[in-house]
């Protein structure tokens, strides 16, 4: 992972900037003298995982008070920590973009920022999906990146997870699906769908089709933008997003363009949680370019005139 503000010198000069576990910078040795970091990336990328293996590895340092929260289920209070130690305890709190509306999101983010400034010795660790404009009210915080997964760690991922790791490796190394190993939310899918059908599909519209209906279906489960008919209308919504890039001959919309699709801001809601669009700077784009042509040959399909585009 690396310090967003330092992107662009990170571009230009790759090898000057070396790349620091989460764990570096919890422990001071990346971040220089920072207290506050914010681990942002997409669904599914992997921020839980590095901030449980954060706790785990500070606990078994002994060197701190630890304070670890997710953010799901919790009755978000902040006042169990108005007695902490500050230069002795590190707060870590996950998924601040889980279970909670706009309002609440909006209230959320300035209240862990005012705390944060409030307690400026205090070391505190937080993540949230890199797609919330919200992210723009923690201030106080250094904003962190997780980088994509190389091939090598894709297969050790595969290794732990699949039954018959070399024949799953070979099929995507001989289908050249590389740009779905990058993610972890995306592997695992390509995982479980390699498990349940023994094998990667050779019709690649049946693996995205697999792929996008997991993504909408877990988000229906998750419960965030629940609705009776989450898969459909979400796929109809992504289905118009992609046909509205086609003819735009555009890879990405503003937050505003996007609005303008939808009959409610429901449906937006409801794409922007499944994992299948990105978006940073009021900008939104699917993941993967092949996504977006697949799901606006799916439009075309159904349209049975052009008054209908």
């Amino acid at each position: 992972m690396f310090d967003k503000n330092n992107y662009l010198d990170k571009y230009l000069h790759p090898d000057k900037d070396p790349q620091y576990s989460l764990v570096d910078f919890g422990l001071g040795k990346a971040g220089k003298g920072i207290k506050k970091f914010l681990l942002s990336g997409d669904a599914q990328s992997g921020k839980t995982t590095e901030l449980r293996h954060l706790f785990h590895t500070l606990f078994d340092s002994g060197l701190y008070r630890l304070y670890y929260q997710e953010i799901k289920g919790w009755e978000f209070s902040l006042q169990d920590l108005s007695k902490v130690e500050q230069c002795e305890t590190i707060v870590i709190i996950d998924a601040l973009d889980e279970k909670f509306n706009d309002d609440e999101r909006n209230t959320l983010f300035q209240c862990i920022n005012n705390y944060a400034k409030r307690h400026p010795l205090l070391k505190m660790v937080i993540s949230c999906r890199s797609n919330f404009k919200e992210i723009n009210y923690l201030d106080e915080f250094l904003q962190l990146q997780l980088l994509d997964l190389s091939w090598d760690e894709s297969k050790q991922i595969i290794y732990g997870q699949s039954d018959n790791a070399e024949k799953l490796i070979i099929e995507i190394e001989n289908d050249e699906l590389y740009e779905l190993t990058r993610t972890p939310l995306f592997l695992l899918e390509l995982i479980d769908c390699f498990q349940r059908k023994k094998h990667i599909p050779d019709d690649k519209s049946e693996l995205y089709d697999y792929i996008i209906n997991r993504r909408l279906e877990k988000e229906d489960a998750r419960g965030i933008a629940a609705h009776p008919r989450m898969v459909n209308r979400g796929r109809l919504a992504l289905e118009s997003v992609a046909m509205g890039l086609q003819l735009m001959d555009k890879n990405a919309f503003s937050e505003e363009e996007l609005l303008d699709l939808f009959d409610d801001e429901m449906q937006w809601t409801r794409i922007q949680q499944c994992g299948l669009i990105e978006g940073e700077n009021n900008s939104y784009s699917f993941v993967h370019n092949s996504f977006k042509e697949y799901l606006a040959s799916l439009f075309l399909d159904k349209t049975k005139s052009l008054d209908e585009i």
